[in-house]
């Protein structure tokens, strides 16, 4: 009798949830990862680089964080989205593009939505470590992050005179990111010449130089919308306190990734 009951409860279960493959999925994201994968997303951690993530089907792009590594697991947590609309569809779509940059190289990779968490009323999302990750050299400068806990104001002085005001994100001897105010974001777009740039890093005179603007995003788009710049004709002088300013800041944070 147990065994007839058995039989027909397994084949309800057959009929009912034919497509159901919950041992194949968990079996996915717990695919250990390579060490050189593994050893690449904790120094994207460890270095709080911005990530840039776009729902498949959409050019829109959005800012997280990853916010947990799990080796053990198979896979990684970033932050909710800096958008609702994005938010949203991520959770529809359930497939993503996830790029960042760290130090010299960008990094982009693909992966499917695993789970939605939800802490404090921010959401969280898990998805698998990638298989196919596609790095590539684009910098011949080191790039570093800002200090953590530092406000390193940065002016843009324009032709026609306006000032625009943001906040040091990353810096190399090539160039920088900032975050822009947006009460003056508006005043800069992509593929401007600056005549004056100004970055006030700590207690020692700015550095000056002309800048070419390579990116710059929307403020009707973005809650902190993100400049990156090309340093244009900076006198040597200039050169080499920004140089040694950004060796100063690299070593502090490979004692730090060294310390966790």
């Amino acid at each position: 009798m147990l065994d007839k009951l058995l039989n027909r409860l397994n084949s309800f279960r057959t009929k009912v949830e034919p497509k159901a493959e919950p041992v194949e999925d968990e079996e996915t994201v717990k695919r250990p990862p390579s060490p050189a994968t593994a050893n690449l997303m904790r120094r994207i951690k460890n270095s709080r680089a911005m990530l840039t993530v776009k729902v498949s089907g959409s050019e829109d792009a959005y800012l997280s964080a990853l916010l947990e590594v799990n080796e053990d697991e198979g896979y990684i947590v970033i932050d909710e989205l800096n958008s609702p609309a994005g938010n949203r569809a991520l959770r529809l779509v359930k497939q993503l593009e996830i790029s960042t940059r760290l130090e010299d190289r960008e990094i982009k990779f693909e992966c499917d939505l695993t789970a939605v968490g939800e802490h404090n009323g921010i959401a969280y999302y898990k998805v698998p470590f990638p298989e196919n990750l596609d790095h590539q050299l684009r910098r011949k400068h080191l790039r570093i992050a800002a200090p953590r806990g530092k406000y390193l104001p940065v002016h843009l002085h324009t032709e026609l005179q306006d000032l625009v005001t943001g906040e040091l994100v990353d810096l190399s001897s090539g160039g920088f990111g900032a975050f822009l105010s947006r009460e003056t974001a508006d005043k800069v777009h992509h593929g401007d010449l600056i005549p004056k740039c100004r970055l006030y890093l700590g207690d020692q005179p700015p550095v000056e130089a002309e800048l070419e603007i390579r990116y710059c995003e929307d403020k009707r788009y973005h809650a902190r919308p993100r400049l990156g710049g090309k340093f244009i004709n900076m006198d040597q002088h200039s050169e080499r306190r920004l140089q040694r300013y950004i060796t100063q800041i690299d070593r502090m944070n490979s004692r730090s990734l060294a310390r966790n």
